[in-house]
């Protein structure tokens, strides 16, 4: 793919500017309210595209969510915070990752079990890793769109 059809990254910035575009966080819905799938891009709209000619899934799409951050890096947190948080039925990087953290905690606590220290350990993995849960989710969020704001004054 040459750069003149390759979609925007959200390192992009704008030639006249010195300010980096703002990159989009989408969450694609199920006409049941279903949660199909999370992503960033500076374009969803482009990238909605992509999915239409890849993704089996594209016709389940009957609503989408656009969210702007300021940065990368806040669109990166946002997206995977959903990710855990949320349980998008396609996105397979997250939940590939959660269930084989998952798996493995698991293994820890039965070979460890009587090691209390483990058991705290784990049980800190779980929140992090595993189930956040939608107020962390949110505290985040609030965190870094505070830290955006202040950093455009």
């Amino acid at each position: 793919m040459d750069s003149s059809t390759a979609e925007p990254t959200c390192e992009t910035k704008c030639e006249s500017a010195e300010q980096p575009i703002e990159c989009k966080l989408y969450r694609h819905f199920a006409a049941d309210g279903v949660l199909l799938y999370v992503g960033i891009s500076l374009s969803p709209t482009y990238r909605l595209a992509q999915h239409r000619a890849s993704s089996d899934w594209f016709g389940q799409i009957a609503r989408v969510e656009i969210e702007s951050f300021s940065s990368k890096e806040e669109a990166l947190a946002a997206e995977r915070m959903a990710i855990a948080s949320e349980k998008p039925r396609y996105n397979r990087a997250g939940t590939v990752l959660n269930s084989e953290v998952d798996g493995l905690i698991a293994q820890v606590r039965e070979e460890l079990r009587h090691d209390t220290d483990v058991m705290l350990i784990c049980d800190e993995l779980e929140r992090r890793l595993i189930k956040p849960s939608r107020t962390e989710y949110m505290r985040e969020y609030m965190r870094n769109r505070r830290r955006a704001e202040r950093a455009k004054q």
